[in-house]
């Protein structure tokens, strides 16, 4: 029997997912959930050893307190400092976090993974930010930030979510060709959303380059074909679907990603308008404002 544990856990699409795996491969075991609550995972382990659990999937709030309680771990549950797959044979508990490495083949099956590569992120405000934070987990050979603000791109560099932070203008090119013999940014990811952001992005890729467009724009954009003849450019644009909330919620979980610097602020719920307009007027270098019951 197979089961993956939580609390809360009655929301996750782990049973179908790996129910649908095992058929396909005609295994027929069973995959469970199982709530267990914050605090008494100890006592489940004993639990699942006993009763012919062969392994188990761990989500929030579950990943930290496994690591002290395996027998064995793996590279990854080492470095990161969380467990999310138990295997238990000959009466151990063998601990793995596959975290980062699927979230890293997601992006590689799209053709957008930066691992080893140069990295061009424009805009540092909280959406470009956020950026590099994840393009950082998967070990690009640079993260080159493109920010007006001084305060952001200090900011970028003292969390070492960049390598370099440059203001708009001919250093961001300088950066990139010292990078990469002239070549240009292997991966652009354009956050900023400006007036001539977009075609900042494709002119300082490299040919062959991939340029995701993560920002959103008030005017529509040109896509100048002749000027980007020979360059073999793949762009890729999307909205904010959600789609990977339970990933990005157990990388948090799992110490790889730290959002916490982004908070800049914290108001009372009733006052609550105050900090609207404090975030709308971008004031006081705010970024993000966190507000409390």
């Amino acid at each position: 029997m197979l089961q993956v544990i939580g609390d809360p856990i009655f929301h996750s699409k782990s049973p179908i997912i790996q129910t649908t795996m095992l058929d396909y491969l005609g295994l027929d075991i069973p995959y469970t959930p199982q709530l267990v609550k914050k605090g008494e995972v100890a006592q489940y382990l004993d639990y699942a050893l006993a009763h012919g659990v062969t392994g188990f999937n761990a989500t929030m709030p579950h990943k930290e307190e496994l690591v002290g309680l395996m027998d064995e771990l793996d590279e990854d549950a080492r470095l990161f400092g969380a467990v999310n797959t138990v295997c238990l044979r000959d009466g151990k508990a063998w601990g793995y976090n596959t975290d980062g490495a699927g979230f890293l083949r997601t992006l590689d099956d799209e053709g957008i993974s930066p691992a080893g590569k140069r990295v061009l992120v424009l805009g540092a405000g909280p959406t470009g930010l956020c950026t590099m934070m994840c393009a950082r987990l998967y070990r690009p050979a640079h993260i080159l930030a493109v920010e007006p603000e001084p305060a952001r791109r200090a900011l970028a560099l003292a969390q070492g979510w960049a390598d370099e932070a440059v203001e708009p203008g001919p250093r961001a090119a300088e950066v990139l060709k010292s990078w990469t013999d002239g070549r240009g940014a292997d991966v652009v990811l354009e956050a900023a959303g400006g007036r001539d952001t977009f075609q900042t992005a494709w002119q300082l890729a490299r040919p062959n380059a991939t340029v995701t467009v993560v920002a959103m724009y008030e005017e529509p954009q040109v896509l100048p074909l002749p000027d980007m003849y020979g360059k073999n450019l793949t762009f890729k644009t999307g909205g904010v679907d959600a789609c990977h909330c339970g990933e990005i919620l157990e990388l948090i979980a799992a110490g790889k990603l730290n959002a916490e610097p982004l908070i800049t602020h914290t108001y009372p719920l009733e006052r609550v308008m105050e900090a609207y307009d404090l975030f709308e007027q971008k004031g006081d270098g705010g970024l993000k404002i966190a507000v409390q019951p």
